[in-house]
C-alpha cells in the first residue's frame, strides 16, 4: 500500500494543538485555509504529490496506484484521483495494465537511449535557432539560474530537476516552433523520471553547474557553435552516467 501525505493531516494538527493549548485556533484555521485557497485544483495538487513521490523514489516502478485507496488517504472522492491519474498518463508517469489498472511507468536502457537520441536530434538544433536573439537580460537570467542551481543541496533532486530543466527551457526560449518545443517538453518529462532514478550519480550537480557556465560562457561571447558542442558534450555525458548508474528492473 502506497503512502501518501493527507490534505485532512492539517485539520488533524489543529485538533492535536488545540489540545495541548500551543496556538490558538484562529491562527491555525487561517493557515490551513490559506494552503486549501492555494489549490484551484485538487486533481493537480494530488497529481504533482504522486509525481514528486515518483521522483523522489518513495513510488517505485511498477507500483499500483489504487484509485480508492489514494481516494481514501487524500480524503477526497475517486472522482479527482481519476483526473489526477489522467494528469500523470498524459505525462507518461503511469499507464494501464490490464487486469492491474494504472501503474507507474517502468525504465530500460532503450527508453533511456531512444530519449536521449531525440534530445540530442532537437534541443540543439532549437537552441541554435534561439540563442542569436538573447540579450544582456536573458544572459543574466540564465546566469542567475546557475546561480540558484549551485545553491541547492545535492540531495533535493526534486528542486535539481527542475532548476536544469528551467536553465535549459531558458536557452529555447526564443525558438518559435511550438511543436518541437512540445516535443522538447515530453522528452524532459521521462528524462527527469530517469534521472531521478539514477538520483546516486557521484558530484552530478556541481559537473552539471559547470556545464551550464561552460554553454553560459560561450554564449556571452556570442560563440554559439562552441555553445551548441558543450551542450552536446553535456547530453550525451548525462545519457552515459545515467546508463551506469541507473537499475533496470527488466
Amino acid at each position: 500500500m502506497i503512502t501518501v501525505y493527507c490534505i485532512t493531516v492539517n485539520f488533524l494538527a489543529i485538533q492535536i494543538f488545540l489540545l495541548k493549548g500551543e496556538t490558538p485556533y484562529t491562527n491555525i484555521m487561517s493557515d490551513v485555509i490559506n494552503e486549501l485557497n492555494q489549490i484551484p485544483n485538487i486533481a493537480q495538487f494530488i497529481a504533482t504529490r504522486i509525481e514528486q513521490m515518483i521522483l523522489t523514489g518513495e513510488i517505485a516502478p511498477n507500483s499500483r496506484l489504487v484509485q480508492n485507496e489514494i481516494a481514501d488517504q487524500f480524503g477526497v472522492s475517486r472522482l479527482p484521483v481519476r483526473d489526477a491519474f489522467a494528469i500523470l498518463h498524459k505525462k507518461n508517469l503511469i499507464k494501464q495494465l490490464p487486469r492491474k489498472g494504472m501503474v507507474v511507468r517502468n525504465i530500460d536502457k532503450k527508453e533511456v537511449d531512444n530519449l536521449f537520441e531525440h534530445r540530442l536530434l532537437i534541443e540543439p538544433y532549437a537552441i541554435k535557432k534561439s540563442l542569436p536573439h538573447f540579450d544582456e537580460k536573458m544572459i543574466q537570467e540564465a546566469s542567475d539560474l546557475i546561480d540558484q542551481q549551485s545553491q541547492i543541496p545535492e540531495e533535493d533532486i526534486i528542486p535539481l530537476l527542475d532548476i536544469d530543466e528551467a536553465f535549459h527551457s531558458h536557452l529555447w526560449k526564443c525558438f518559435e516552433n511550438d511543436e518541437i518545443i512540445e516535443s522538447l517538453a515530453s522528452v524532459w518529462r521521462r528524462i527527469k523520471v530517469v534521472r531521478a532514478l539514477a538520483r546516486k550519480i557521484p558530484n552530478w550537480k556541481d559537473k552539471s553547474v559547470k556545464g551550464h557556465r561552460d554553454i553560459l560562457e560561450s554564449i556571452k561571447e556570442q560563440d554559439y557553435n562552441t555553445a551548441i558542442k558543450r551542450l552536446e558534450k553535456g547530453i550525451k555525458r548525462s545519457q552515459k552516467e545515467i546508463i551506469d548508474n541507473i537499475e533496470f528492473n527488466n
